[in-house]
């Protein structure tokens, strides 16, 4: 009978290992030994800690081996999941792109119709560009943007999350030269979309009073100060022009002129007045400024409330020593060089006024009087702007 290409009976030509002969047959003891010695080799090498081999190009990915190859490695499918990973362990991703040239991705995916990439986290990262990061996707580059979403349908990045406290999508930038935690662009409908059961947009307080006094800042940026009033940059540089736009602690409309019920006076230095907010002292001394609290303080139930922009009123100068001027001002801010009241001596003179008040918790509703010369000087205020 005539030999089959695979035997029961050992083949002298078959090596020690069970690999394949010179005449391309194989014995079946042989085919067995070599698939066990195959196995036993990957397995010492897994629990011995050695790398496995590389595949070459050309070869298909391998689980558990390192792809080298320079072309595309893709795994494709007609409808379904392609890829899907999962991890239970705590601190570890389900999926993690790193990536080491000069400006790549880390993970980078596209997508006709549904998700190019979805993350969902339960207990640390869905996709993750960096380690033990509590959130669906995480994206850390070097060079490039960290996670990038494209789209021609629809939301290039889609974030979610049911907690409270946290973010659908959260972006960080912690660049020295000033950059941006989250971007975005678009030719012809909104770089930014926002909405929200309580509010589309929240901006944090800063940890200043009024506006920024220090860095580079550009027109349209809008900034909230730590007592809650918001400001604008309306021309750019170090550190910019602001204008206040809106007021903290008001219920008043932004802007809004408002008299109030009748007039009160909020200063009288003379010595012999009755009828002073605050106690009489002394005229203020040629040279000197005196710092008066406007908003907030009540006369016969009638007050300037807090979180006013300016103060409307009358100030007078009675009495002066010699002829000279008033300057009313906001306090925190240098004095200008105009006059409010130019007055004579040993007289008195009023002007009407209207002048901005310091924004800010620890001088909020404050301005400032310069006197120079020795006068007594009275202040009433008949309304402010909001």
């Amino acid at each position: 009978m005539e030999a089959d290409s695979v035997s029961d009976h050992d083949d002298p030509a078959d090596g020690p290992d069970g690999h394949r002969p010179a005449d391309g047959t194989w014995t079946r003891r042989g085919l067995i030994a070599g698939v066990a010695a195959a196995g036993a080799g990957a397995a010492a090498a897994v629990v011995g800690g050695a790398a496995p081999a590389g595949a070459t190009e050309g070869d298909p990915l391998v689980v558990g081996e390192a792809n080298t190859a320079t072309g595309e490695t893709s795994l494709t499918t007609s409808s379904g999941i392609a890829f899907l990973t999962y991890t239970s362990t705590t601190g570890a991703a389900a999926l993690q792109g790193v990536d080491n040239s000069d400006g790549g991705y880390g993970v980078y995916a596209t997508s006709l119709a549904g998700n190019a990439v979805y993350g969902q986290m339960h207990a640390t990262s869905g996709i993750s560009g960096a380690a033990n990061q509590a959130a669906g996707i995480v994206g850390d580059s070097d060079l490039g943007p960290g996670v990038v979403g494209a789209s021609s349908e629809t939301d290039g990045v889609a974030g979610y999350t049911s907690s409270t406290g946290y973010s659908g999508v959260s972006g960080s930038d912690t660049g020295a030269i000033g950059g941006y935690g989250v971007s975005g662009t678009s030719d012809y409908g909104y770089g930014l979309h926002g909405s929200g059961g309580l509010a589309p947009l929240l901006l944090d307080s800063g940890s200043t009073t009024g506006a920024p006094s220090t860095g580079m800042h550009r027109v349209g940026e809008l900034y909230v100060d730590a007592f809650g009033s918001l400001f604008y940059c309306v021309v750019s540089g170090s550190p910019g022009v602001w204008s206040q736009i809106a007021a903290a602690g008001t219920t008043y409309a932004q802007g809004a002129f408002c008299l109030l019920s009748a007039p009160i006076r909020l200063l009288d230095t003379r010595l012999d007045a009755t009828d002073a907010a605050i106690t009489p002292g002394h005229p203020i001394i040629g040279g000197e400024t005196y710092l008066l609290q406007v908003t907030e303080t009540e006369q016969n139930g009638i007050s300037v409330p807090a979180g006013a922009a300016a103060v409307i009123g009358n100030v007078t100068a009675v009495d002066a020593v010699a002829r000279g001027y008033l300057t009313l001002w906001p306090h925190g801010v240098g004095q200008p060089p105009t006059s409010s009241l130019n007055f004579p001596a040993s007289a008195s003179q009023a002007n009407g006024v209207t002048v901005a008040l310091a924004p800010g918790p620890t001088s909020a509703g404050t301005m400032n009087i310069y006197a120079s010369q020795t006068t007594d000087v009275i202040f009433d205020a008949t309304g402010f702007i909001a």
